[in-house]
């Protein structure tokens, strides 16, 4: 599992940011990423119980937001439409890591779970809503 998603993060370092000059669907890496959030979760969600299943995914997402945001801070040069990309991909792995205990069999996700995906891939959006602003407006 941590090699699947260091892998797609290193490729979505890798791409071209820079030179993107509109938005399109979502990247392969991301497609990837809700492929195996999603296999992930039929896997753990056959060996787990319910109790573990929900501690796996707190854990799972505590620790794979900072490491999405630490990957795009590695995506140098960004334009403004390869920042618009990459926040359209970020916003369907969130959609994905949200989906994560319902893939698991546990129902709905629990409210305190998408409150903590929200809030922690919520940072990575944030700042590329800001990183194609000029530095001028960043300060006010």
């Amino acid at each position: 599992m941590r090699i699947a998603f260091v892998d797609l993060l290193l490729a979505m370092a890798k791409l071209p940011w820079g030179t993107l000059e509109d938005v399109g669907d979502q990247s392969e890496w991301a497609r990837q990423c809700g492929q195996t959030l999603q296999g992930i979760g039929f896997v753990a969600g056959n060996v787990l119980d319910q109790l573990h299943a929900r501690l796996f995914c707190d854990k799972l997402a505590a620790s794979f937001a900072p490491r999405l945001y630490a990957a795009v801070l590695r995506c140098r040069p960004v334009s403004e439409a390869g920042a618009q990309q990459m926040l359209l991909d970020v916003h369907a792995v969130k959609t994905a890591l949200a989906k994560l205990p319902q893939s698991m069999g546990m129902g709905t996700a629990p409210a305190s779970y998408i409150k903590l995906v929200q809030r922690d891939v919520g940072r990575t959006e944030t700042l590329l809503k800001v990183l194609p602003s000029p530095q001028e407006q960043i300060a006010e």
